[in-house]
């Protein structure tokens, strides 16, 4: 009897000496899986479902890093809270451990402080690419003023970067000159966050050799109840008499959730700073739905369908407008989660995208054309990724196959109006019904040892591309118009964090990627800097990057500050190089042929800081730039955008329901121009935009702003020039417009 009273007495000591603590992330309380803590002198790796074991240290305060979290420091009276109540809720943050990321959250389930600016913006936001442009790390290139921006990340655009939605899923431009860009096509009002994934590092989601823009959706959540959710928010801004709004509707239970989801935007033309009218008609709209189930505890199967439409939009920079654009994206997906020691999850899906595309001249004032032009292209994109997630011991692996089939077609219409072939009717055979299919073999692995975290990824990538109906004149350039190519691709990393503020992080790659549709079999159109004809290559080689990234970071209470440095070789660099073969169309200056570069190189850096300051008030400076060079010429590589800063100043009142915002964006002027390509210096120019938003009840949220208050009278440099004005003259952005959007929300 003695022995079990001994026992009882000292029960408190023995359940204190070793204790679980979950770790969540977020208000919606995500598992965070695999997060790294130290202790004290205890080290470790949370489990799957984010719980780690402590034997409690007075005085001692908890470390954890995790690529959604950060670094975070808890201190020991928050812990003993979080010990006595068994989980810990995490702030998200940047992560540095893993891969150079970025990461924008878009729309939190509560709104609330700095979120809430950007999260409805981004509900209503029609064009993802000119949302990316929040941040300085992404530059764009404009045709148009109000639709289709195409992001560029470090210098690298278009097939060099690789733009998904949920792992894998995407949408081919079926306008060979990009009017509808993979990110035109992204549900932004159903995108809970972007990682801006910078470098070839992450090798799981497809070669690249720029980095990938990854869209994450809201994970669907579940209640014990049937209940009703809904969301609606509506926009204006008055420079352009743009209207916006998007609409989302569903109910939760145990085991569904399902949701039905729409958005509508349209404007006009709008005036630049200096009070012209600049061309910039659009009107865009989707519709889709989301059915999430879960067939098992541990199982998730969701479909996912959803169609967006754009009509009558303006491109005065290009030789067409875009009629209509109408697009079919479909994903099904399943997730399987295991107990097992070892294995720990299998995730698979498949995709579908259709792209109907209509564009043409038929708008343009008659005295400014000498043909009438039209034409309809489709792409398709059929995808199938199955991933499995392993756990041994410290470490854990992902790794898995991919496959995806690209196909593009299409035909331009031509009748001439002027000069001796008036009257007469050509069909350009466009897109040659390309065909171009990638499949993959991939692995990532993960390790921490106490205060190092280590990565290593691969990937081996197959690829055959071909000519489905080649044209005549493509034919007689080349002898061979079917390629099979077989490459790898490596990556690793290190981060050690040196104190409980201060982290270092190292990344290494050698990545390669296959030419993509446009760069083998576009067929003498007109699709880049400047009206030479651009013809494909079906026997480009792989593109080859060398990169490095090093990353030091610092985080206390009060300050966040990072900086990344970035150093890149390319061999083989996929570009442009004229050329003496004969244009199709007699205005064309001459032809411009797809080639691979022997050399160039891309350097540059990103810095950011974060301070909280007095009076309820945050300080934060964003920079990003960039030095492209054609090694092999000497010359700068075109379209790099310049030195871009920004500063912000933010207020939180009212117990967070008032907040205020300034913020001023300084782009330097760029003299490092391409000639080669017909570029010209652009300068700088200055910004500044307000912002205050406020929640008038717990549903309702109201957002006023002013942006260009100065009325600047600017371009952009990646902007390109207006065609529909001689000579060409530059693409200027909007001056001066007040803006107003209200949000509500059931749930």
């Amino acid at each position: 009897m003695k022995k079990y009273l001994f026992i009882v007495l000292l029960w408190p000591y023995f359940a204190l000496a070793q204790q679980t603590l979950k770790l969540t992330i977020g208000p919606e309380k995500e598992a965070l899986s695999h997060a790294h803590y130290v202790y004290g002198t205890q080290k470790g790796t949370a489990n799957e479902q984010g719980i780690i074991t402590l034997k409690p240290i007075e005085g001692a305060s908890l470390e954890i890093t995790h690529l959604s979290s950060g670094y975070q420091l808890i201190g020991p009276e928050e812990l003993k809270s979080a010990l006595a109540a068994g989980e810990l809720q995490l702030a998200r943050g940047t992560g540095y451990q893993l891969q150079p990321v970025t990461v924008i959250a878009l729309r939190p389930s509560k709104p609330q402080q700095e979120l809430l600016p950007v999260g409805y913006y981004g509900a209503i936001a029609h064009d993802a690419g000119a949302f990316l442009l929040s941040n300085p790390v992404v530059a764009g290139i404009r045709k148009s003023g109000a639709y289709g921006v195409d992001p560029v990340l470090r210098g690298f655009k278009y097939d060099q970067i690789n733009i998904i939605l949920d792992d894998g899923h995407t949408a081919l431009a079926a306008c060979p000159n990009r009017m509808d860009p993979p990110a035109s096509q992204i549900p932004m009002n159903m995108t809970g966050s972007v990682e801006i994934l910078k470098g070839p590092h992450v090798l799981r989601y497809g070669n690249t050799t720029g980095g990938t823009i990854h869209f994450r959706s809201n994970p669907p959540e579940f209640s014990d109840h049937l209940a009703p959710m809904a969301r609606v928010t509506i926009g204006y801004e008055s420079n352009g008499e743009i209207v916006r709004s998007e609409l989302m509707a569903g109910i939760n239970s145990r085991n569904i959730q399902a949701q039905l989801f729409g958005t509508v935007s349209q404007g006009g033309s709008y005036t630049s700073g200096k009070g012209d009218e600049i061309p910039a008609a659009f009107y865009r709209q989707s519709a889709g739905a989301r059915i999430s189930a879960k067939p098992a505890g541990n199982q998730l199967l969701q479909i996912n369908v959803f169609n967006n439409r754009a009509r009558d939009t303006d491109f005065p920079s290009l030789p067409m407008d875009l009629r209509s654009d109408n697009t079919w994206m479909l994903n099904l997906r399943h997730e399987l989660e295991s107990k097992e020691q070892t294995f720990k999850a299998l995730r698979t899906q498949v995709n579908a995208s259709m792209v109907d595309h209509v564009m043409d001249n038929l708008t343009r004032l008659i005295n400014s054309r000498t043909m009438d032009a039209r034409t309809l292209a489709q792409t398709s994109f059929a995808g199938f990724r199955s991933e499995g997630e392993f756990s041994f011991g410290k470490g854990v692996m992902f790794a898995g196959i991919d496959a995806r089939s690209e196909t593009s077609s299409g035909e331009r219409t031509r009748k001439m109006l002027m000069g001796p072939m008036a009257g007469k009717e050509f069909k350009d055979n466009i897109w040659q019904d390309a065909v171009v299919n990638r499949s993959g073999l991939f692995a990532e692995y993960r390790q921490s040892f106490g205060a190092y975290n280590f990565v290593g990824a691969m990937r081996l990538e197959y690829l055959s591309a071909r000519a489905g109906k080649a044209d005549d004149k493509f034919s007689s350039t080349y002898t061979q118009l079917d390629a099979n190519q077989l490459f790898p691709s490596l990556s690793a990393g290190a981060s050690r964090l040196l104190n409980p503020n201060f982290s270092v992080s190292l990344w290494l790659s050698r990545s390669m990627r296959g030419a993509g549709i446009a760069e083998r079999y576009i067929n003498f159109l007109p699709i880049g800097l400047d009206p030479y004809e651009i013809v494909g290559n079906p026997s480009l080689k792989p593109e080859v990057n060398h990169q490095a990234d090093i990353e030091l970071q610092y985080r206390n209470k009060g300050l966040f500050a990072v900086v990344s440095i970035f150093g890149t070789l390319l061999n083989d660099y996929i570009s442009q190089e004229k050329t003496d073969m004969q244009p199709r169309l007699p205005s064309s200056p001459g032809v411009r042929q797809f080639r691979n570069i022997d050399r160039a190189s891309m350097t540059g850096f990103e810095f950011q800081l974060k301070s909280k300051l007095p009076a309820s008030l945050t300080a934060g400076l964003q920079m990003a730039y960039v030095r492209g060079q054609n090694l092999s010429l000497e010359e700068p590589l075109p379209e790099i955008a310049p030195l871009d800063a920004r500063i912000f100043l933010h207020g939180s009142y009212a117990k967070g329901k008032l907040t205020p915002e300034l913020s001023l964006r300084t782009v330097g002027k760029q003299s490092r121009i391409s000639n080669n390509f017909g570029e010209t210096e652009t300068p700088g120019f200055t910004l500044v935009d307000l912002a205050v938003s406020y929640q008038i009840a717990n549903s309702f949220y109201l957002k006023l702003s002013g942006t260009n208050l100065l009325n600047e009278n600017y371009y952009e440099h990646l902007s390109r020039a207006m065609r529909v004005t001689t000579p060409p003259t530059p693409l200027y952005a909007p001056g001066r417009s007040l803006n107003v959007l209200l949000n509500y929300r059931l749930n």
